[in-house]
């Protein structure tokens, strides 16, 4: 007899319309839903139907419920199953009548675990990062009376841009700070010192993660020095150019470089990654307003045609050796005037974008104090603000020329001291601060007078 009862009812549970007997510790499916539901509000003691769901999780019972061994009031349900995304951010959204709780791999997405007395029910979000791999999701869900429903779905969420007051951080799931940042937020300060742990759990990696750090700093005028210390990789930009360069694997290592800065505001982008271990980026500077090393510039004089090369000038010409350039190679362009016959040019860019365009002139000097000129070409729409970098006795100092005012003439950036290094050069990209395509930036000749 007992038999008899037992296969009629699991041949009542087989009959249901898409739905099959289902164990609990079954593998999940990926493509439906394994449902519990319990006669009581609480998802408490022995479940009173188990199945497998293929529609989506959109259900609207009024006032009935689920099955006829359900209880049109004071029941609850689990749905389970796994989940394939496109690594990203992604917003989870219920509307439910009444209590709701979401689950993603274990963390708690949603938590509205009381009676919403809406008619229509309430609908509440949350949001978490998934990458690539399967994701676990539970839906917890209760009905009182009145009635009952739930909706679930979910989708890429990028939210609204974070208020940026201090540094703007990127974060990247990759140690090479490639495609879209999986968080982007608001810093005081780069100093990071994580041990083994993640920056933001649950959304950022505890290893293999990169950083973007980027603001602009207002310095009084003086020898800026800076300070980073990372573990592992890190870079320091200033103004767009790269100051210090220890992209690499290594233990917690300190690096400074200094910047020759005439007031005002420069731009600052560190990048960092970490590989495996410990997690160590940090950022500090200091401004000494008398200069240490070498006199600031001397200020850049009127345009004169008399200002021409002596016969010992060591020049370097955008078309002869020692003049090296890069980025995107169809952003650039020639023009037959200029020192000796030609020159370059690129529209610029307001910011330090990844495709802006750059070269830099690798002058042959022994060492010695030198005189830098630069030849400004004759062009319509040239920048107003070109940047130009001085690197020298392991110093960095920026001049920004007016190249639309000084055009065919050789213009000083001041008198610096060189030891003849191979890392010594005069750099200049088109990322201006003026709106972007609004100018040309100008590239031609540099030239060194030796001044005792």
């Amino acid at each position: 007899m007992r038999r008899t009862i037992a296969i009629i009812l699991s041949l009542l549970i087989l009959s249901l319309p898409h739905a099959t007997a289902q164990a609990q510790d079954d593998p999940l499916p990926d493509n439906a839903w394994r449902a519990t539901y319990w006669n009581n509000p609480s998802l408490a003691g022995f479940w009173r139907l188990q199945q497998v769901e293929t529609e989506p999780l959109d259900r609207d019972w009024g006032d009935g419920s689920p099955s006829e061994r359900i209880n049109n009031d004071y029941w609850s349900a689990r749905w389970e199953r796994m989940i394939r995304v496109a690594p990203g951010n992604y917003r989870f959204t219920a509307t439910v009548n009444n209590g709701v709780r979401v689950w993603v791999d274990g963390t708690l997405v949603i938590d509205e675990w009381t009676s919403q007395w809406q008619r229509n029910g309430g609908t509440f979000v949350g949001d978490i990062y998934l990458d690539a791999s399967p994701h676990r999701l539970r839906v917890d869900y209760f009905d009182t009376d009145g009635p009952a429903l739930i909706q679930l779905n979910w989708e890429p969420y990028t939210g609204p841009p974070p208020v940026i007051e201090g540094w703007m951080a990127e974060y990247f799931n990759n140690m090479n700070l490639t495609g879209d940042p999986v968080a982007v937020r608001d810093e005081a300060e780069i100093r990071m010192n994580l041990g083994p742990g993640s920056p933001m759990t649950g959304t950022v990696n505890a290893d293999n993660f990169s950083v973007r750090w980027t603001r602009e700093l207002d310095l009084p005028a003086g020898n800026v020095e800076f300070s980073m210390r990372v573990d592992d990789g890190g870079r320091l930009f200033v103004d767009g150019e790269r100051i210090i360069d220890a992209w690499r694997p290594q233990g917690p290592t300190t690096y400074t470089a200094t910047v020759q800065h005439e007031g005002g505001a420069l731009e600052v982008i560190m990048e960092y990654f970490e590989r495996t271990g410990f997690a160590v980026a940090e950022l500090r500077w200091n401004v000494a307003e008398q200069p240490v090393a070498a006199p600031l510039p001397t200020p850049t004089p009127l345009p004169s045609s008399a200002n021409l090369p002596s016969s010992q000038a060591i020049v370097v010409d955008n078309g002869g050796a020692g003049f090296v350039r890069g980025g995107p190679e169809d952003r650039w362009r020639s023009a037959t005037n200029g020192e000796n016959g030609g020159f370059l040019w690129t529209p610029n860019h307001a910011t330090s974008e990844s495709n802006y365009n750059w070269a830099r002139w690798f002058p042959d000097v022994s060492p010695n104090r030198y005189e830098v000129f630069a030849y400004i070409p004759r062009a319509e729409r040239a920048s107003t603000r070109a940047r130009y970098w001085i690197v020298h006795s392991g110093q960095y100092t920026l001049r920004v020329i007016n190249q639309a005012s000084n055009a065919g003439n050789w213009i000083s950036l001041g008198i610096y001291t060189f030891d003849g290094g191979d890392n010594e050069y005069i750099s200049l990209a088109d990322v201006t601060g003026e709106a972007t395509d609004a100018t040309r930036v100008l590239w031609d000749a540099m030239r060194w007078e030796v001044r005792e």
